[in-house]
């Protein structure tokens, strides 16, 4: 199994639609929303990096009123 967390910053009441839209993703194991400098943080899964490069490229950046994401993937063993 390959993960990756993602910090994500939404535009300014729009964290509940956003979170709503990642919940429903493949690849997407836990959404916490949270306080402070980011809205919330988003762990993945899956069975090769390549689908998780999907998800997070393809899916989740391409949500509208994400402001800003950074990923933090594990290191490849």
């Amino acid at each position: 199994m390959h993960n990756a967390f993602m910090l994500i910053n939404c535009e300014e009441g729009s964290q509940e639609e956003v979170l709503k839209k990642i919940q429903s993703l493949s690849n997407v194991k836990t959404v916490m929303p949270t306080l402070g400098s980011y809205d919330m943080v988003v762990e993945l899964e899956s069975d090769t990096v390549k689908s998780l490069r999907q998800t997070i490229t393809w899916e989740i950046r391409q949500i509208s009123r994400i402001k800003s994401t950074i990923t933090l993937m594990e290191s490849l063993r």
